[in-house]
């Protein structure tokens, strides 16, 4: 069983109505669309990290990549296709 933790949240009427036309279990919808807004917040931070890596981390990774096996495993990780097959 998941462990949870009463809260209090302030919600304007009518955000408060709008769920409740479309979930009859608010909790479970607040929960679900906080979970799904940090979903978001992650995805968006490591996009950013991606696109701007740290200089350490740039520099580690190009040493990373002089061996291609290596390189094609954070290719693939990062959901960039390699620029050449399988070693």
């Amino acid at each position: 069983m998941v462990s949870v933790e009463r809260v209090t949240l302030t919600l304007p009427n009518d955000l408060v109505r709008d769920i409740d036309r479309r979930e009859n279990n608010r909790s479970k919808f607040v929960a679900e669309a906080v979970r799904h807004e940090l979903d978001r917040r992650r995805r968006a931070e490591l996009r950013r990290s991606l696109q701007n890596p740290h200089p350490e981390s740039a520099a580690l990774a190009e040493t990373a990549c002089e061996t291609a096996y290596v390189c094609y495993f954070i290719l693939s990780a990062l959901g960039i296709p390699p620029p050449f097959p399988h070693p």
